[in-house]
């Protein structure tokens, strides 16, 4: 039987001085890209060890083959569409769910405390709620899902990404939902 779940997994092409500008400024930007690529590198042979369907979501859109080259061409890739990160989210999950797939969450490519055992509480928290989401002690939040079926399209249109309201704002459209 196929597994009708998926992880969306959100990567910048490593680019120095565009990838973790904020650690960048403290620790320099050679050791944040190195910093960011091991970070990416790390989620994904934690979502291999926990047998996850994996979609790889990346940017720049015209960066596929230099994604490819560095993560390898044994995982399904799709270019992040939008304007802006709720878009591209938005837009995600949209595509994942004209497929097969009935759950799906969206993590990004820097959560060094990310664990399948996580993965899987978030999967199996979609069987009994519309929607996960893990909040991040930044304000923000680190993982969110949903069922196919469950799935707001505009749930991330308007928000004021970065700050230590998106959790809040999040969770009032998703109660509003």
């Amino acid at each position: 039987m196929t597994d009708k779940r998926c992880v969306i997994l959100f990567v910048k092409h490593p680019e120095k001085g565009r990838v973790k500008s904020r650690l960048a400024r403290h620790v320099g930007e050679d050791a944040a890209l190195s910093l960011y690529k091991n970070m990416v590198l790390d989620a994904i042979d934690m979502l291999k060890r926990g047998r996850f369907p994996l979609r790889i979501c990346y940017t720049p859109h015209d960066a596929r083959d230099r994604i490819t080259g560095w993560l390898g061409r044994e995982h399904d890739y799709l270019p992040q569409t939008g304007d802006d990160l709720g878009d591209r989210m938005d837009q995600a999950f949209v595509r994942v769910f004209s497929t097969f797939v009935e759950k799906a969450l969206l993590i990004g490519s820097d959560i060094p405390g990310l664990t399948t055992g996580i993965i899987e509480e978030a999967f199996d928290a979609l069987e009994r709620n519309d929607a996960v989401i893990g909040p991040a002690d930044d304000g923000g939040y680190y993982l969110i899902g949903f069922r196919k079926n469950t799935f707001t399209p505009g749930i991330f249109h308007d928000m004021v990404w970065s700050t230590s309201t998106v959790f809040r704002m999040t969770m009032d459209r998703l109660h509003d939902a």
